[in-house]
């Protein structure tokens, strides 16, 4: 079904090139358009020139490109079915605030993909009586949006009683189109959409009386500050971090560690596409 969704965004001319393990499409002007796996490469035949990529836009917006421009200030836009779109072109500042974006030259097609079951592996994590606190780690394109996803879907559908908050920064894990998610994100959670994590970390703890934070790509002195107020106010924590199992993610989230907000690190990588967990260390482990 997602195969025919995203080639109903497609020129027709680009469709033998897209594959179902297909994560990104990178369309840049004047280059050949670039299918992405998380394995391979493949370089089309075809030209991305200055009208090719007009005319996608244009059927990527539905002929209203003006409509999704305060989404595209902040880089992308989200599509039907959860797909986000990044743009690159020349920004335009008017009293020192991005009032347009011209001459695109560039957009990548990022394919959301929901993989109901893939957080299987960590389901017995989800059943002990407290729910655990936890980091999934991981460089890009590791699939950690996803595997949070499916996690935060098990956590909420599985647990009675449980209030699951999702602060959905840039509209990855839910999909937010026109106010309804594309994605399953499980039927006791709240999803903040396009709010920034500190703002929406904040609000979820005081509006929303949450047993669970989901939040997806932290690293920022705010997003840290914000997360620790959400753990002191005893809410669990589902994390992800741009890292690796040497550790250089450890500065980012020195607070968080010291403050044992974690209970489980996770740690992903693409070497076996079927089953990207590679380790799962507990908090002591971790901090040996």
């Amino acid at each position: 079904m997602i195969n025919e969704e995203i080639k109903a965004y497609l020129p027709e001319i680009l469709h033998p090139y897209f594959a179902s393990d297909t994560e990104e499409i990178r369309f840049r002007r004047n280059q050949k358009v670039m299918f992405l796996s998380a394995t391979e490469e493949t370089i089309s035949p075809v030209l991305c020139d200055k009208l090719f990529l007009e005319e996608l836009l244009d059927r990527l917006t539905k002929s209203s490109p003006y409509t999704y421009f305060d989404e595209m200030k902040n880089g992308y836009f989200t599509l039907e079915g959860g797909h986000r779109v990044g743009v690159c072109g020349t920004g335009v500042y008017q009293n020192g605030t991005l009032s347009d974006i011209r001459e695109i030259s560039s957009l990548n097609f990022r394919i959301a993909k929901e993989i109901n079951g893939c957080a299987d592996p960590l389901f017995p994590l989800l059943q002990q009586e407290k729910l655990p606190g936890i980091l999934l780690i991981s460089p890009p394109g590791c699939g950690k949006t996803t595997l949070l996803r499916d996690l935060t879907r098990q956590a909420s559908d599985s647990r009675a009683g449980s209030k699951v908050a999702v602060i959905d920064e840039r509209s990855e894990l839910g999909g937010v189109y026109r106010g309804a998610s594309q994605k399953d994100l499980g039927m006791r959670t709240d999803i903040l959409n396009g709010y920034h994590k500190p703002d929406g970390i904040q609000r979820a703890v005081r509006s929303l009386s949450p047993n669970l934070i989901v939040v997806d790509e932290i690293g920022s002195a705010e997003d840290i500050e914000a997360l620790l107020c959400a753990a002191y106010a005893g809410i669990t924590i589902f994390a992800t971090v741009h890292g690796d199992i040497q550790g250089d993610f450890k500065k980012k989230i020195k607070k968080l560690e010291e403050e044992q907000v974690f209970d489980y690190y996770i740690y992903l990588s693409a070497k076996n596409p079927k089953n990207r967990i590679e380790v799962i260390r507990t908090r002591e482990e971790e901090t040996q």
